[in-house]
């Protein structure tokens, strides 16, 4: 799924709009995409992949989670992730500590939720 987001990219789709990529990448047979379709900063983007990453570690070898409940589990690990703010000076009102928290919700999942997530312990990265 996520070789086919990047493959699309890297041929240079010329898209007038985020939903038509998303309806291209249908056309082309990728059954789910969890994708931003607002503006998402790079933090959170790798928070995102962490807690994705993270989410799937934790897992028995045997188990295999639909791609709705990693999804689930990886928002709630964002909404509850600190994140720095940029700093406005040298106000001590300006708390720069933070959390992500409905931030996390630009992230959405498209398509097939049901769709399971086979992990394989013994692959290398």
């Amino acid at each position: 799924m996520l070789l086919d987001l990047v493959a699309a990219v890297q041929k240079g789709f010329r898209i007038a709009s985020k939903n038509a990529f998303v309806s291209k990448l249908d056309a082309r047979g990728v059954d789910a995409v969890i994708a931003s379709l607002t503006n998402a900063n790079a933090a959170m983007a790798g928070v995102f992949y962490r807690c994705f990453d993270a989410e799937l570690k934790d897992r028995a070898a045997d188990d295999s989670p639909t791609l709705a409940e990693v999804f689930a589990n990886t928002i709630q690990c964002v909404k509850g992730h600190k994140k720095i703010n940029r700093f406005i000076g040298d106000n001590e009102d300006d708390d720069p500590i933070d959390y992500y928290g409905a931030n996390a919700y630009k992230y959405t999942l498209l398509g097939n939720g049901n769709i399971r997530v086979c992990l394989d312990k013994g692959a290398k990265p």
